[in-house]
């Protein structure tokens, strides 16, 4: 056995060395700041450590430090990058505001290695994280160290903001487990995984709100799918697939009419039953755009890595209007023209992210977790009225976790400089696009050239609607919405927009003079005076 190379004198100074607070000590970070290019972390920390403890030399640090699993002392190097790791990933990100502006300003410096668009962010953003923390923490991050460290601490996870999140996994519901206080409303049952939702659907859905509502004994509503084994991932499936409709012929016009009128029903009936018991939404897939206020009828929802949806959407781009067009009512501090951003935007695709920033979704959970959240919920809505709620909503809250950066946030200056004054009516869509095409960016140019490739007609349709509904209640902006959907569906830009999704070389969109279009929207969004809810919902 070898003998141990250390003076019992000296090994109570070289344990300090393993306790030294080097993350606090400023000498050190100065000094590490300012290293040549070949001195390592632990020449530094030696260095500094000798002008402390001038007794102990700097080869026996080294000795020591490099004496890994000797057993000469019970803590390594290695805890020390343990240390710097744990502290990397625990960052709070999301309340840096500091952190948001470097992020903001990296994408516009490399904006252009990025695809030119936000979802860049996303790929980057652990180099970017690594980057900043780098810099403030004045320790640099090796990443490749970093990830064979995180691997050994998680198993891989699908997502790459998983890492934030809790690693166990996804438990099964118990279906013999009886909760005779709550209503279940499984969407993979009820629909039968159809993959568009029709009055069938939408009839079976309503008799479980129906009968919440006039059971004393239920304390409140969830709404989830299951997915099976043998399924695609969540991502790829829906959650609440689109309405079936379509507008080829004046007879598939009517038809969804009437699919459209069951839905504007089952969305009252929701928010009826919201107003007495909790209706709790865990979405857990693909949401479309003309089923999305079904979702949030509730305003309990909770989303999971695995939601998104799709803006552009040609037979309901204004749904839901109530929703949108409050935006700068739902979450305190929004930027205003947020609304008008999202509504007109011609690739996004909103994620748990974006939803919660904008104040759409209330919480996210990890995918993982989602059966185990909703078994909690089933169980602290046992809580009696009038507390459900208050029981459900703490559950949920307690449970949230971070999803990952809003696509929106690095670009709330440039929302709030070009979009709020459209909100305010200080210049229209067209202006607007005409000043974005002159700003050299990447952003601005997909903006303004995916508008311009809309029918000039919905363009401004969709502006005035939202606009116009800003401060309007819920069932006025409701029945709008039917009236301005259906009356959109009956027009010709309307048939050659469905065209051109279909055949990709078929244009959707021709010059228009501004006058002829203003004047067709005027008659377009004309109001029917004598038009109310009880008109467009089915008897």
């Amino acid at each position: 056995m070898d003998r141990c190379p250390f003076y019992p004198s000296e090994i109570e100074t070289l344990r300090k060395f393993d306790s030294h607070d080097w993350v606090n000590d400023g000498n050190f970070v100065r000094e590490l700041a300012g290293r040549s290019g070949q001195e390592t972390e632990l020449d530094t920390k030696i260095k500094v450590f000798t002008s402390i403890y001038p007794d102990i030399s700097a080869d026996k640090l080294k000795i020591w430090a490099n004496s890994k699993g000797t057993g000469f002392h019970a803590s390594t190097n290695n805890d020390d990058k343990d240390e710097l790791f744990k502290a990397f990933k625990t960052h709070d990100f999301t309340t840096d505001a500091k952190f948001q502006e470097f992020v903001k300003e990296k994408f516009q410096k490399d904006g252009t290695k990025s695809a030119g668009n936000a979802l860049g962010l996303d790929k980057n953003l652990l180099s970017i994280k690594a980057e900043y923390y780098s810099l403030t923490a004045k320790r640099p991050i090796d990443l490749d160290e970093f990830k064979k460290w995180e691997e050994k601490q998680n198993p891989a996870q699908a997502c790459p903001y998983a890492h934030l999140w809790n690693p166990n996994t996804n438990k099964k519901i118990d279906a013999e487990k009886k909760y005779p206080h709550i209503s279940v409303v499984d969407l993979a049952k009820v629909t039968d995984n159809a993959e568009a939702l029709d009055q069938k659907h939408m009839s079976s859905i309503q008799d479980h709100f129906q009968k919440a509502m006039e059971d004393e004994n239920i304390n409140a509503v969830f709404i989830h799918r299951t997915y099976t084994d043998n399924e695609l991932l969540p991502t790829d499936n829906w959650f609440l697939p689109p309405l079936a409709t379509t507008a080829s012929t004046p007879e598939e016009i009517k038809a969804s009419k009437a699919v459209y009128a069951a839905f504007i029903h089952l969305v009252l009936i929701a928010r009826r039953l919201a107003v007495q018991k909790p209706l709790v939404v865990l979405a857990n897939g693909k949401i479309d755009r003309s089923t999305l206020a079904l979702a949030l009828a509730g305003r309990d929802f909770v989303v999971t890595e695995n939601f998104s949806v799709k803006m552009d959407n040609a037979l309901f781009p204004f749904s839901p209007l109530f929703e949108l067009s409050h935006l700068h009512r739902l979450k305190e501090g929004q930027v205003k023209g947020t609304m008008s951003y999202l509504t007109h935007h011609p690739t996004l695709v909103i994620r748990a992210p974006e939803a919660l920033s904008v104040g759409l979704a209330q919480s996210f959970i990890p995918a993982n977790l989602s059966n185990s959240l909703l078994e909690d919920m089933f169980v602290s809505s046992a809580c009696p009225p009038p507390h459900s709620g208050r029981a459900v909503r703490s559950t949920y809250l307690s449970q949230t976790a971070y999803p990952g950066p809003s696509k929106l946030s690095p670009w709330n200056e440039e929302i709030e400089t070009y979009f709020s004054p459209l909100c305010d009516g200080k210049y229209s869509i067209q202006e607007l696009c005409d000043t974005l095409g002159e700003i050299d960016k990447p952003w601005s140019q997909t903006y303004s050239q995916g508008v311009r490739k809309l029918p000039a007609v919905l363009v401004e349709m969709k502006h005035r609607a939202f606009i116009g509904s800003q401060n309007n209640p819920f069932h006025q902006c409701l029945m709008d919405e039917y009236r301005n959907t259906t009356t959109w569906w009956s027009t010709e830009d309307c048939a050659a927009l469905l065209l051109s999704k279909k055949e990709s070389n078929k244009p959707a969109a021709k010059a228009s003079d501004q006058r002829v279009v203003a004047n067709l929207v005027n008659a377009l969004l004309e109001p029917t005076k004598d038009l109310t809810l009880d008109d467009i919902i089915p008897n």
